[in-house]
């Protein structure tokens, strides 16, 4: 800064308060370009946060079909189950009925192949022309028949086989009670789990919402600062501008005049040239606090993006931290009870972190409130 009497500034003074005025509006106007970036910053984030809490919603939706799936699954192999076991029971039928019937035709001197079964009633087709039935053969067949049967199917085997149906029967109902049980607690869980995790999800988009008014609020408090002290730029250059046009009249008319000056007319040019002095003082005055709030600006500034930096890191380590947990849902979609707490430690945790960075944000409002009403009481 060149050194002149404050008294008397001239032209190269005037033209250096120029330029730093000059100087100080263009760099308002770039730290206002710099707020309105990091305000489009700020939208980025809130709007990536909108769409982590949709996809985890999609997660949640398809996490519940895959639920659905696995219950109607467990269904069908129940179903098939019981199916496989009606059906063994029928072959073993079966397989008791063709050794009656060989038995019986061996008896009557039959084939198979003398038998039609038509309309559900059985009909031969021929007889054995070789003997004739008489009632003392009807009562040694039905003697054969009742010893073939004891023959057949003895205590011992009637006894196992009545002991390993009723403990197949018991094993079966067992195993369905369990299961019925186990899909009830499932069942159960799961909607504990959803309720839980819609109040979680409730409760970040209330916090993110409240997060983002406050950003917005103070991006506007610092635009419309930055604007005002635009302005006051804008104002002392006009000030400055409108005292050089006076000067140089003033020169013009005593250059014009010479002698013939009027002493009242000079006095009051001193008079005037003096007032003039204590606004130039004023001036310097007001560019030297302009300077101090600009310096503070700065800081302000610095402080402001570092915030931004550390919060993005924050919000891109959110991110990362919700593709592992929903990477984790998938993979560990079995151990309910654990998956469950890990959850809800994971929501508490974010929900404690959007609190307290909320309160950290709202602190900084109001200290940057409180700084702009005690800066402007001073101005």
């Amino acid at each position: 800064m060149p050194q002149e009497d404050p008294l008397h500034p001239s032209e190269k003074l005037l033209e250096f308060y120029k330029d730093r005025l000059r100087e100080c509006r263009s760099h308002i106007i770039d730290l206002r370009k710099d707020v309105a970036a990091c305000q489009g910053l700020a939208e980025q984030s809130a709007t990536k946060e909108e769409e982590t809490v949709r996809i985890l919603a999609d997660t949640s939706a398809l996490q519940e079909n895959l639920s659905e799936l696995q219950s109607c699954l467990y269904k069908e192999r129940e179903h098939s189950l019981s199916l496989k076991r009606e059906i063994e029971k029928l072959e073993l039928e079966k397989f008791v009925d063709k050794r009656k019937i060989a038995y019986l035709l061996q008896v009557a001197g039959m084939k198979e192949s003398e038998i039609d079964l038509e309309d559900r009633a059985r009909t031969i087709l021929g007889k054995s022309p070789r003997k004739r039935v008489r009632f003392r053969e009807v009562k040694n067949f039905n003697k054969n028949i009742q010893d073939f049967k004891e023959e057949t199917l003895t205590d011992v085997l009637k006894l196992k086989v009545d002991a390993l149906e009723n403990e197949l029967k018991a094993q079966t109902s067992v195993l369905k009670e369990e299961l019925i049980s186990q899909s009830n607690d499932f069942d159960l869980r799961k909607k504990e789990w959803e309720a839980q995790k819609k109040i979680y999800t409730q409760q970040i988009a209330c916090l993110n919402s409240r997060l983002r008014n406050a950003q917005q609020f103070k991006f506007s408090e610092m635009d419309s600062y930055l604007e005002e002290l635009d302005r006051v730029r804008q104002r002392d250059l006009k000030l400055i501008e409108d005292n050089d046009k006076l000067k140089r009249s003033l020169a013009i008319c005593k250059e014009l005049l010479g002698d013939d000056y009027p002493n009242e007319r000079a006095k009051k040019a001193e008079s005037s040239l003096k007032r003039l002095r204590e606004q130039l003082d004023q001036r310097d005055k007001l560019v030297k606090e302009y300077e101090d709030q600009k310096a503070e600006l700065l800081e302000q500034m610095r402080l402001l993006k570092r915030e931004l930096e550390n919060e993005k890191e924050l919000r891109q380590k959110d991110k990362e931290r919700l593709v592992k947990r929903e990477e984790y849902y998938k993979g560990k979609m079995e151990e309910e009870k654990k998956r469950r707490l890990l959850e809800t430690e994971g929501f508490t945790a974010d929900v404690k972190l959007l609190r307290s960075r909320l309160q950290s944000v709202e602190r900084q409002i109001r200290q940057d409130r409180l700084r702009n009403r005690h800066h402007k009481e001073e101005s």
